[in-house]
């Protein structure tokens, strides 16, 4: 008969998340890009997944990320 108690020590650990978009794309660089858009347009609030999305268009256009 196993160890009951043995079960509860050996426990899988959750996969770790992707620092990257399915591109491969850093996500700190999007975010930094995407900051950039948000202060270009003048802090406007509201636009901030509009600004994400730019930031990975223009950023898959960027041949350090290809």
């Amino acid at each position: 008969m196993k160890n009951s108690s043995s079960a509860s020590t050996t426990q899988s650990r959750p996969a770790p998340q992707s620092r990257e978009n399915a591109e491969g794309i850093p996500l700190e660089a999007i975010a930094q890009r995407a900051y950039e858009l948000y202060a270009a347009s003048g802090f406007q609030h509201g636009r901030d997944v509009e600004h994400w999305l730019e930031a990975e268009r223009q950023l898959r256009k960027d041949p350090k990320y290809r």
